[in-house]
């Protein structure tokens, strides 16, 4: 039976880097020589987040030069097919006007493309068809739709038809279905698919689909890395035509993966071993944190510890993704602060190997007392406020990135403080829910207890006020997160007789505000708040 030798390019892009993309495309095109077909991600020469730089014509023509100098260095491996993930320029069919910033040129647009590269030359180009635009998604602001198709590529044992496809074209049966009706033997996807808790088993069941329909191989390369707040988690796929797994690349890491793929129907299959989701989520986490420092120029972090779990697990991940020696904490007590709180603080950090500084916010907030007294719910905030200056302070003085802690529960019912407990650069937990937060804890402290026991045991407060506990305000946390797990992913209010669930919902309408002011928060479900666009009126 005839087969090809595939290599699965799984790379890690730095939004707009096109120089620093070229030298990692390049690395992966030397691991790969010999294969006879080398597939890259959706967008590897750009990144895939360039958002609105995409529509720069300088940066159009350095994409396009960056391009050219990829397929030169193809001249080096003479056997491979590299089909690597860019834009370029089209033009739209006559009569038709386009938007999108262009001025008099109006009916220029950009297509996402696999370019394939072979011997120096540009071979052929293949545009996504269906642009994604839900979610966190805008491609068509940016791109037009191409048309399927499927290229005769001459291999060492003789030309055959493969089926190119970009991204959110597999997730659809008629292109698949008109690339095989064109010919294609073979299936090959350039994806940058964003992770959320599960999607891996979603995308696995679909290749394997696509395959045992079509009776054709499938070629899988993703993304591995993080662009902003989303995730990629790699983990690309080749699959028999029999619609086995024939080998999956590494999680959340960049890798080379060389398959020998057969062309016709195969037993031959491995389903490779599934990581527990909160394990999958804490790697997403730490693979997120590690690349918004490293993309963005921080090789610090540092965070408010408070002794409560929210804090805790942050600052783990925080050490696990950047190292313990990169990461100190802040404990801001007031004169709300228990003792409690302190021996966690200071037990966490104890545990964790992170330095603290403990730092008396008491004699802060009685001079702003005296310069503008407050009562009530502002003399609480001012006390979370005070702790946001000096993170960001200390941040603005080491060079540090300031991890605001708050949890996607918090930020969705608006319990949190603007310039407060919501200040910092980003959110690693702004996308897991508290019952989410518990489960991580208690998943990292396995097999060494790094966050203390009583941590996770004491009820949850913010300590704004005496006696203070989150269940003055909020519902229990398992059933809060019910709620707004149904409405924030489901789109439907469970229950919405009872009065307990409406009121949840009402502070979600409200608290849109400040959502819009929070910094990035790591995707790790099926939907953000990010995701979310809603009118910041409250309804």
């Amino acid at each position: 039976m005839a087969s090809i030798r595939a290599a699965l390019c799984q790379t890690n892009p730095v939004t707009g880097d096109l120089a620093g993309n070229v030298r990692g495309i390049v690395a992966a095109m030397r691991s790969a020589s010999g294969a006879d077909l080398a597939v890259f991600p959706e967008l590897s020469l750009t990144g895939y987040l360039c958002r609105d730089l995409f529509l720069e014509r300088s940066f159009q023509r350095k994409a396009a030069s960056a391009l050219r100098r990829l397929a030169e260095k193809s001249r080096c491996h003479p056997r491979t097919h590299f089909i690597v993930g860019t834009i370029m320029p089209c033009r739209a069919p006559e009569g038709r006007f386009l938007s999108g910033g262009w001025g008099d040129d109006a009916v220029k647009r950009l297509q996402n493309v696999a370019a394939v590269l072979h011997q120096g030359r540009i071979v052929d180009t293949v545009a996504k068809t269906h642009l994604a635009t839900y979610d966190i998604f805008d491609e068509d602001r940016y791109f037009l739709s191409g048309e399927p198709k499927a290229l005769s590529l001459p291999f060492p044992h003789g030309v055959r038809r493969a089926g190119i496809s970009v991204c959110e074209d597999i997730w659809w049966s008629d292109v698949p279905e008109a690339q095989v009706a064109q010919g294609a033997e073979l299936l090959v996807n350039l994806s940058a698919s964003p992770f959320h808790a599960g999607k891996d088993v979603l995308r696995q069941r679909l290749l394997c689909q696509r395959a045992r329909q079509h009776r054709v191989p499938v070629l899988y390369a993703n993304a591995a890395g993080a662009e902003d707040e989303v995730i990629f988690d790699g983990r690309s796929y080749a699959v028999s035509a029999s619609g086995k797994v024939l080998a999956q690349a590494r999680a959340f890491a960049e890798d080379v993966l060389l398959v020998d793929v057969p062309l016709g129907p195969s037993a031959r299959g491995s389903l490779p071993r599934r990581a527990p989701r909160i394990a999958d989520i804490r790697a997403a986490l730490v693979l997120g944190i590690r690349d918004y420092c490293r993309k963005n120029g921080f090789s610090r972090a540092v965070l408010g510890l408070s002794g409560g779990a929210d804090s805790a697990v942050t600052a783990a991940l925080a050490a696990e993704a950047l190292g313990a020696a990169q990461v100190e904490a802040l404990f801001m007590p007031s004169e709300h602060t228990s003792a409690l709180s302190e021996r966690c603080a200071r037990e966490t950090a104890r545990r964790l190997g992170i330095a603290l500084h403990v730092v008396d916010i008491r004699r802060l907030c009685d001079a702003a007392q005296d310069a503008l007294p407050a009562r009530g719910i502002a003399a609480e905030n001012l006390q979370a406020r005070v702790r946001g200056t000096l993170l960001m302070t200390r941040s603005n003085a080491t060079g540090a990135l300031a991890l605001a802690c708050g949890n996607k529960s918090e930020l969705a019912t608006g319990y949190c403080t603007l310039y407060g407990d919501l200040a910092g650069g980003l959110a690693p937990l702004g996308d897991l829910y508290k019952s989410g937060v518990y489960a991580l804890a208690r998943h990292l402290n396995i097999p060494k207890v790094v966050i203390p026991r009583e941590v996770l045991t004491r009820p949850p407060t913010a300590e704004l006020r005496q006696g203070q506990t989150d269940r003055d305000t909020l519902p229990p946390y398992p059933r809060l997160d019910a709620v707004l797990r149904a409405f924030v992913e489901g789109r439907e209010t469970p229950y919405p007789h009872r009065p307990e669930n409406r009121q949840v919902i009402k502070m979600l309408r409200r608290s849109e505000f400040k959502r819009r002011q929070m910094p990035p928060a790591l995707r790790v479900s099926v939907r953000s708040l990010a995701a979310r666009r809603y009118p910041l009126r409250a309804l």
